[in-house]
């Protein structure tokens, strides 16, 4: 069991997240064998930087520098930074170019990019995947992804769904989710607190 008081200290941005945070995490913990140290910093690791502390469970696609969104989604933007310009603060034509063909998401004009964009403490995206997540874990709509308990349920279960449990170390659960790597230094201070304090 993880407490609110380690997890403050793990992330001071938690202290203001919806207190149903932590339980709804032990249960998923519980519910998907999450139990080792490392498992558990992982996953820390991985959801605190997602969701910013537990307070953001539904990705926005509001980027403000377009190096940034070329750095992230370079294989969509291959011209690089002066290619993303456009895209600059327009969350949903971002998500619609990015995702679009991906996952079981239609083209640009079928709104999946939007539709399907990340959802949960673990930012879970695209369509097919959505969808086995709803299925698998008996939650009934996507919604429910960005409330406590589908939101760590959902992040739970993709970690476990990529195999990242009982990989030995951050850095090999991170590149499951981003083989690029890019982001892992706004992630790894969580895992490396973590590993400290529990």
């Amino acid at each position: 069991m993880i407490t609110a008081q380690q997890l403050a200290e793990i992330d001071p941005r938690t202290k203001t997240a919806d207190p149903a945070c932590v339980g709804a995490l032990n249960d998923a913990f519980h519910e998907f064998g999450i139990t080792s140290k490392q498992d558990v910093a992982a996953v820390l690791g991985m959801i605190l930087g997602e969701s910013g502390g537990f307070h953001v469970f539904l990705e926005n696609m509001n980027y403000s520098d377009p190096a940034r969104i070329a750095a992230i989604f370079h294989r969509k933007f291959p011209g690089g930074a002066q290619e993303a310009v456009p895209y600059v603060h327009n969350p949903q034509k971002l998500a619609a170019r990015v995702y679009e063909l991906e996952g079981g998401n239609g083209p640009e004009s079928s709104g999946d990019g939007w539709t399907y964009r990340g959802h949960g403490a673990g930012q879970v995206t695209y369509k097919n995947t959505l969808l086995q997540c709803l299925k698998d874990t008996g939650i009934k709509t996507l919604d429910e992804l960005a409330q406590p308990v589908g939101a760590m349920r959902s992040a739970v279960w993709f970690f476990c769904k990529v195999g990242a449990k009982g990989k030995p170390t951050f850095e090999a659960v991170f590149k499951l989710f981003q083989p690029s790597m890019v982001g892992l230094d706004l992630h790894k201070p969580f895992y490396t607190k973590a590993m400290t304090l529990l």
